[in-house]
């Protein structure tokens, strides 16, 4: 799935703070595709700062998406947790954008693009 800077900050409020051990290890899985590289950090000018009580992260915008694995196991995990966070009205504006891609990603269980009928 192509992830921006931003989507891969933001991926982690998909995952829920209690959950089964499947559910947590999948989730656990996904942060670590979703880390920054070092060489990723210097070639997106990333860089983190406290700014009183909160840290800020920053990057240069207009960075083109870049793919990350995920398994299917690991997709549907992301579609069930959006479909469960809709459902529960739980979907913020920041997220929408992400939720959305999720929810609509047209990978076959083979993992490749899905072909029209």
């Amino acid at each position: 799935m192509k992830l921006s800077v931003e989507d891969r900050m933001n991926m982690p409020k998909l995952f829920p703070k209690r959950a089964d051990i499947a559910s947590q290890t999948l989730a656990r899985d996904i942060g670590k595709k979703l880390v920054l590289t070092d060489a990723e950090k210097v070639d997106f000018g990333f860089e983190m700062k406290s700014e009183g009580e909160k840290v800020v992260s920053r990057w240069r915008a207009g960075l083109d998406p870049v793919e990350i694995p995920l398994s299917n196991a690991e997709l549907d995990f992301l579609r069930g947790r959006v479909t469960d966070m809709d459902k529960a009205k739980d979907i913020s504006r920041d997220i929408l954008d992400l939720c959305l891609r999720v929810r609509d990603d047209q990978r076959d269980s083979g993992g490749a693009e899905a072909k029209p009928e």
